[in-house]
């Protein structure tokens, strides 16, 4: 059995990816301005939208990382309805340890690489940028 694999990465090349993380604020409650309470019709009531006057706005923050491949992985899924037949589902995907470049120190151990997906990775920030517009808006010009 001859496998051939082509990769659209290879060990060694630099790569860019987004990373989500999440974070919240705490603010005023923007129904009734922190008062915790509202009135309607002349009769007052606790503020069905908040607890305590504080409402907590959760967002999700994207940043750009990059990192070099320090290993690649393909995997194949088949699912088998006895030791000979496939049912036609096959599943094939390229995974990518990366190690990320860090602001303070570069270490290429496996402990501190990630894996990533082929779809994941991009060849240079530009094109990463271009593929998400709706997590790197152009920046206005003043």
């Amino acid at each position: 059995m001859k496998v051939t694999i082509e990769t659209k990465f290879d060990i060694g090349q630099k790569v860019f990816w987004v990373e989500r993380t999440y974070g919240s604020t705490t603010t005023k409650c923007s129904h009734c301005n922190g008062q915790y309470r509202e009135i309607v019709n002349g009769i007052e009531y606790l503020c069905p939208h908040c607890k305590g006057g504080m409402e907590t706005i959760h967002e999700n923050n994207y940043h750009l990382k990059s990192g070099i491949v320090t290993n690649i992985r393909f995997t194949f899924n088949a699912d088998v309805d006895d030791d000979t037949n496939f049912e036609g589902k096959v599943d094939s995907h390229y995974r990518y340890d990366v190690t990320e470049h860090r602001q303070s120190y570069f270490s290429d151990s496996d402990g501190n690489s990630r894996t990533l997906y082929e779809g994941e990775l991009y060849a240079t920030k530009e094109e990463l940028i271009a593929n998400h517009p709706d997590k790197f808006p152009p920046k206005k010009s003043q």
